[in-house]
C-alpha cells in the first residue's frame, strides 16, 4: 500500500521535472497532491497495522487452552486466565459471579501468573453505574450496573468490563489496570466472557451430573442395605429375643443391652436407606447446632476418652440439617484423627456465624502433623494432600474453605462453612 504511494509520488515527481511551465503545466498543484498521496499512504499504513494486530490478536485467542482446576469446587480457568492475559497484554483477570442455585459469590482472580479461588457472601441489592474510569462491554445500560461492592473490595479503578451468563450463573468478567485500557479491548473482552462462561456452565453441569450418579450409586446401595443387612439385623434381633427367655437374670440383662444396641443400628440404617432414597421429607429443616455438635461430641467423649468444651454464637444457632450432619461426621473425624495421631487429649470446639456463613474452629493438645509448622492456607492443604483426606473430603462436601495451623502444642482446624 505505502508502496503503491510512493510510486505514484515518484511519477508525479517526474511530471513535475518534465513539465513545460510555459505551456500552463501547474507544479504546484502536482506538489500538493504528492504530498497527500504521502499522507493518505502513512494513514492507511497505520490502519493497515491496527488490522493485522487485532486479526492476530483474535487468531490466538481463538486457540483457548485446556487444563484442570487447582481447585475441585470452582471451573478450570487457569489456563484460559493465563492465555487471556498474554493475548490482552493484561497483568490482572477478575472473574466474579453467582450461582443462580446457591447463597455463594464466586471469585477467580488471576494475578502474578496464578489464579486464586474463592467465595464470598452473595452480593447485595446496592449496585450503581460503574465508575467513569471504568469502561463496560454490555449493551444495555442495565448491564452496565456493576456493584460497587466488587469494585471497591478488588481495588478497581481503570478496567474493560464484559458480562458473564448463562443458565445457572450470571456474572462478570473484568480486564484490570493500572490505566486507562482503551476501547479496542472490549471486543476481545466480550469474546472472553462467553468462553469463560461456557467454561462455567460446563463446571456446573459436571456437578450435577456427578450428583445424579452418587444418588444413584446411593439408591443402589440403599436396596442392598435393605435386602441384606437390614433383613439380618433384624434376624439377629429376634434370635436374640428368643434366647433371652432361656437363660439367667444377669445374662438376660446383658443380650438385653445387646439387642437395643442391634435395634439402634437398625434405626439409623433405616433412616440412612430413607434418605438415600430421597423419602426424607424433613431433610431441608433447620437444625440447632449447638445440640447436635454436643451430642457428637459427648459421644466422642465417651468413645475415645478424652475432654471436649463447646462454644456456639449466638444461641439458638441453626443451619440446613444436611449442613449439621456433616459437621457432625467432620468434628467425630477430627477427634478421631487428634487422639489417634496426634495422642490429643483436649478439645476446644468454637461456632460463631459470620456473613452467612459457620466459622468454625477445633484446637487440640495433641502433637500437630508430623513434619509440618506453622499456617497451612485452603490452597495449600488441598494441593499438597496434606493432613487427613477424609477431611479433606467432608470439608469439599461441605463446601468449606479449610485452613490448618500445625505446632508441637497441637492442631488448630479452621472451617468457613456456607450457610443459607
Amino acid at each position: 500500500m505505502i508502496a503503491t504511494a510512493i510510486l505514484i509520488v515518484f511519477i508525479y515527481g517526474l511530471l513535475a521535472m518534465t513539465a513545460d511551465i510555459d505551456t500552463g503545466e501547474d507544479v504546484t498543484r502536482t506538489i500538493v497532491r504528492s504530498a497527500y498521496l504521502i499522507v493518505a499512504g502513512i494513514l492507511f499504513l497505520y490502519f493497515g497495522a491496527i488490522l493485522e494486530r487485532e486479526r492476530m490478536r483474535y487468531a490466538q485467542l481463538a486457540s483457548w487452552p485446556d487444563g484442570p482446576s487447582t481447585d475441585e469446587r470452582f471451573p478450570a480457568l487457569d489456563q484460559i486466565f493465563a492465555h487471556l492475559s498474554k493475548t490482552a497484554n493484561v497483568p490482572r483477570l477478575l472473574v466474579v459471579w453467582e450461582d443462580h442455585y446457591e447463597p455463594h459469590r464466586y471469585v477467580a482472580e488471576f494475578v502474578d501468573g496464578s489464579t486464586r479461588y474463592s467465595m464470598e457472601a452473595a452480593a447485595d441489592a446496592e449496585t450503581a453505574v460503574a465508575q467513569d474510569s471504568t469502561r463496560s462491554g454490555a449493551a444495555s445500560s442495565a448491564q452496565n450496573e456493576i456493584s460497587t461492592r466488587i469494585l471497591n473490595d478488588h481495588g478497581i479503578r481503570h478496567s474493560v468490563v464484559a458480562p458473564v451468563g448463562g443458565a445457572s450463573h450470571s456474572g462478570w468478567l473484568f480486564l484490570v489496570g493500572d490505566h486507562d485500557l482503551g476501547d479496542d479491548l472490549m471486543p476481545l473482552a466480550a469474546i472472553a466472557a462467553l468462553r469463560i462462561g461456557a467454561e462455567i456452565e460446563h463446571h456446573h453441569l459436571r456437578q450435577q451430573l456427578v450428583k445424579a450418579a452418587m444418588r444413584e450409586g446411593r439408591s443402589r446401595l440403599a436396596r442392598d442395605i435393605h435386602d441384606s443387612l437390614l433383613q439380618s439385623l433384624a434376624a439377629i434381633g429376634l434370635q436374640l429375643k428368643a434366647l433371652e427367655r432361656g437363660v439367667a437374670t444377669p445374662e438376660r440383662r446383658q443380650i438385653a443391652e445387646i439387642r437395643g444396641s442391634v435395634a439402634e443400628q437398625q434405626n439409623l440404617l433405616r433412616q440412612l436407606v430413607s434418605e438415600a432414597r430421597g423419602n426424607d421429607r424433613g431433610r431441608a429443616a433447620d437444625t440447632l447446632v449447638e445440640a447436635a455438635v454436643a451430642d457428637v461430641l459427648r459421644k466422642m467423649e465417651t468413645q475415645w476418652n478424652c475432654r471436649t468444651s463447646l462454644a456456639v454464637s449466638p444461641g439458638g444457632l441453626v443451619a440446613s440439617r444436611e449442613t449439621v450432619e456433616g459437621l457432625s461426621l467432620f468434628m467425630a473425624e477430627a477427634v478421631a484423627n487428634g487422639v489417634r495421631h496426634g495422642g490429643a487429649t483436649k478439645f476446644r470446639l468454637d461456632v460463631a456465624e459470620s456473613e452467612k456463613a459457620l466459622s468454625i474452629r477445633l484446637r487440640d493438645n495433641g502433637s500437630g502433623l508430623p513434619g509440618l509448622s506453622g499456617s497451612l492456607s485452603h490452597k495449600r492443604v488441598f494441593e499438597a494432600r496434606l493432613g487427613s483426606a477424609s477431611l479433606r473430603r467432608r470439608a469439599r462436601d461441605l463446601g468449606a474453605i479449610m485452613h490448618l495451623h500445625s505446632s508441637p502444642e497441637g492442631l488448630e482446624i479452621d472451617l468457613k462453612v456456607p450457610i443459607e
